[in-house]
């Protein structure tokens, strides 16, 4: 998530960067309106992209199978109820609380423009219903609602263009840009360009409706006169477009600027090549040469080096692993890889002596084997009968629980539970699924599965003595 925060922050400051350099002075203002709205979704999503700029190892040769066998006490514990609790890590706490009082806020600030829509008074200019603040108030703009003072409406024939320019704000629709800036600000706080493209946004607003007022045949000079005179108005919501924005003398520099067609050619010409290299440098995993002594500092992870295993090897591990780890999917406890990823993955993990294997980025599991018998207690099939807590699976078929009934335990060679996820209790009425074998389908599922080794689970260790984390397969 870290490295993810990083990728986004130092992308989003090339993009705006390259908007100060090339673009914030020239009067393409349109196009500006387009690139900054690029730029904040780009910095978002081009650094979940990884691109592998490595070449491939050829496939060694395999030496005898070897796995990790599962521990016996995961699946007691499970079934005798003693499930583990988990709970969100601290900083997944504090983003939803931030982004929770940020959303709190977005929807507080829109109820209140909502509510001026319904409460103030409504006029007409131009055939275009405008709403009357109270003398003294700034005039703005949100989504197709004009707010107008009492007194500029009343001195509408001296003060048309300032209701012009709000009316330039509706029809453009501005207010959606500002609406989806707050939007990311919400789920993304933790990126602070986000504020400033925020401001870059508003700006830029301006700048296209002081560009248009003037198109309308309005006089230069007393236009930005006006502009100058209505600078110090108070201040609108956060979320409107507003002809009293504070950055009066940029307005009025863009105002007496000329525009250039070459010029802006020119600079879209050095623009292209320049994203390239940003979203490229932003995507691009180069091949890495790791030793033991860096993966541990980078991970935490010691390598033994009980015998010659090519150091590349661990270093190639890494680079698959990260790969995945850097773009975390929605469900953050289950990745999936391709089947090349996975196989790769192996033959490598094969490559490693026991104790490598065992301190390796990612582990593969056998297939789940019985760990040897484990046999029920009576009071332990009395209790699993409460269908309230638990659903009961006898040889891979869902039975009611009072089928217990009809067993003893000795009918019984193994036994195993799992907690259900919260969305999974939402669908059933119980919150442990508990799986039984008897005597002889265990006896027949532990010959199969000890005789097909290959069909493997494989974990992926983040850090040293973290939880493991599943990965599945496309």
């Amino acid at each position: 998530m870290i490295a993810y925060i990083i990728r986004s922050f130092l992308c989003g400051l090339a993009l705006l960067l390259l908007h100060k350099g090339l673009l914030q002075g020239e009067k393409c203002y349109r196009f500006n309106r387009f690139y900054l709205l690029f730029s904040m979704v780009a910095m978002l999503v081009i650094p979940m992209i990884r691109i592998d700029m490595s070449e491939s190892l050829p496939a060694p040769v395999l030496p005898a199978l070897q796995y990790v066998s599962v521990p016996e006490q995961a699946a007691v514990a499970l079934a005798t109820g003693d499930i583990p609790s988990y709970s969100l890590p601290l900083w997944k706490m504090f983003y939803l609380l931030i982004s929770a009082l940020l959303l709190i806020r977005f929807v507080h600030n829109l109820v209140r423009l909502l509510k001026q829509v319904a409460r103030l008074e409504k006029a007409t200019y131009r055939n275009r219903s405008v709403l009357l603040l109270p003398d003294g108030s700034g005039n703005y703009t949100f989504l197709h609602h004009i707010f107008i003072s009492r007194s500029d409406y009343e001195n509408r024939e001296q003060e048309s263009r300032i209701i012009d320019h709000e009316i330039i704000h509706a029809e453009q629709k501005h207010s959606w840009d500002i609406l989806f800036t707050e939007l990311l600000l919400v789920c993304c706080w933790f990126n602070p360009l986000l504020i400033l493209y925020k401001k870059r946004i508003q700006l830029n607003h301006e700048f296209l409706a002081d560009d248009a007022v003037k198109g309308n045949g309005s006089d230069s000079f007393s236009y930005q006169y006006l502009v100058l005179a209505k600078a110090g108005a108070h201040a609108s919501v956060n979320m409107t477009s507003s002809f009293h924005y504070t950055a009066t003398k940029k307005r009025l520099i863009m105002m007496n600027r000329s525009s250039s067609l070459r010029k802006f050619v020119l600079k879209l010409a050095v623009l292209l090549p320049a994203l390239t290299i940003v979203i490229t440098g932003i995507t691009a995993e180069a091949p890495a040469k790791l030793f033991p002594a860096d993966i541990a500092s980078l991970t935490g992870i010691s390598v033994a080096t009980e015998r010659n295993t090519p150091q590349s090897l661990i270093g190639e591990m890494l680079l698959i692993r990260n790969r995945y780890m850097a773009a975390p999917p929605a469900v953050r406890s289950l990745y999936t890889v391709t089947a090349a990823d996975r196989q790769r993955l192996e033959t490598i993990f094969l490559q490693l002596s026991p104790a490598e294997q065992a301190t390796a980025p990612v582990r593969f599991l056998a297939s789940f084997v019985p760990p040897g018998k484990i046999i029920p207690t009576a009071d332990q099939l009395d209790k699993w009968k409460d269908a309230a807590v638990y659903g009961v699976w006898i040889d891979g078929k869902k039975v009611s629980n009072e089928t217990l009934s009809d067993y003893t335990p000795s009918d019984f060679s193994h036994y195993a539970g799992s907690k259900l996820s919260g969305t999974a209790q939402k669908n059933n009425a119980y919150t442990v699924q508990l799986n039984l074998m008897t005597n002889a389908y265990y006896q027949e599922f532990r010959e199969k599965r000890l005789k097909n080794k290959r069909s493997s689970m494989m974990f992926v260790f983040p850090r040293q003595g973290k939880t493991p984390v599943m990965i599945g397969v496309a």
